[in-house]
């Protein structure tokens, strides 16, 4: 990747507006591990921005859903989906998916329930 970090010519509306394009390219290529990588990166970096946090949503939903993958964010989709909760409240249900994937890998299937309906 372009070392974006110490790009002294782009503003960071530029570099995050890549970073996205960039994640989206990630994805579409299979590149999961590497897209989780990226986007817990560029969450650190525009913390501001619930962008990644989505992505990141987006990419544990898939992996349990998928039973594969799980060990990439297992002990760290809590603290993501918190993070979401406060920059961004809009994305309720990608919120509510996450914590029912949660839910659900740990065994706890009428909480799991739970979540998923209110992201209805």
């Amino acid at each position: 990747m372009i070392e974006w970090k110490s790009n002294s010519k782009g503003n960071d509306y530029d570099i995050q507006d890549f970073y996205r394009q960039f994640l989206k390219c990630l994805y579409r290529s299979g590149e999961l591990k590497k897209l989780v990588y990226e986007a817990q990166t560029m969450a650190e970096t525009f913390n501001k921005d619930p962008y990644p946090l989505e992505w990141i949503c987006k990419l544990w939903i898939e992996f349990v859903s998928e039973k594969k993958n799980i060990g990439l964010l297992k002990d760290s989709i809590n603290n993501f989906v918190s993070k979401l909760e406060v920059v961004g409240p809009s994305a309720s249900s990608s919120i509510c998916m996450a914590k029912g994937a949660s839910y659900f890998v740990d065994g706890e299937l009428s909480k799991a329930r739970e979540e998923l309906r209110k992201g209805e």
